[in-house]
């Protein structure tokens, strides 16, 4: 296996959106998971490189996985971080009637737009924790969804905007149950839990 700068770049990359984050917005949790995050897919992209055949996707399924958990665990049951959709519309609302620009949005904005935007589907492939769960489940054919069932994507995120909009019009009180640590945004991690268990 032959090492070079390019090599590293993931540990790079993440190392530098964590320390620019950290110094604009000051939690911690940015320092850990950029370097984390960066830090797996320079190891994953390793062992892609040093494997041949079937074994090569191996590297990318390991640093995924550990990605993955981590997220779902240090974000979403120790810190109570919803970083689904929905939970986006009530941190909008906080923004937009506070200016507060929260680590929920800057996590939407990386991981969910400018990822994409910048290294499109391979970023799902490295830094999704989604992807990380199902492609270690033993299915083995890899067809694609029959197109009868491709609107369905259409309904559901719909529904995903409407909900908590419907909330907020209704007098949901978000500020108190998913922001105001405080309360321990116990109702952010409820929705963490119903919303992942419903998209399973």
């Amino acid at each position: 296996m032959k090492l070079s700068f390019t090599s590293f770049l993931p540990l790079l990359i993440g190392s530098g959106i964590a320390l620019i984050v950290y110094f604009a917005v000051g939690w911690w949790g940015f320092l850990f998971s950029g370097f984390w995050i960066g830090g797996w897919i320079t190891v994953g992209a390793l062992l892609t490189s040093s494997q041949k055949g079937l074994k090569r996707d191996l590297g990318r399924r390991i640093s995924i996985l550990v990605i993955g958990l981590t997220l779902m665990i240090f974000l979403g049951v120790i810190e109570h971080e919803n970083l689904q959709i929905e939970e986006n519309i009530f941190y909008l609302a906080y923004f937009l009637s506070g200016g507060a620009f929260t680590r929920v949005l800057i996590h939407y904005s990386a991981a969910k737009v400018f990822g994409p935007l910048l290294f499109r589907r391979g970023f799902c492939g490295w830094a999704c924790w989604t992807a990380g769960i199902l492609d270690w489940l033993p299915m083995k054919r890899d067809d694609s969804i029959p197109k009868k069932w491709t609107y369905l994507r259409w309904p559901v995120l719909v529904l995903s905007l409407l909900i908590p909009l419907v909330l907020l019009w209704t007098g949901y009180d978000y500020m108190t149950l998913h922001i105001d640590k405080a309360y321990g945004k116990w109702g952010q991690f409820r929705w963490f839990v119903v919303s992942n268990t419903l998209r399973a």
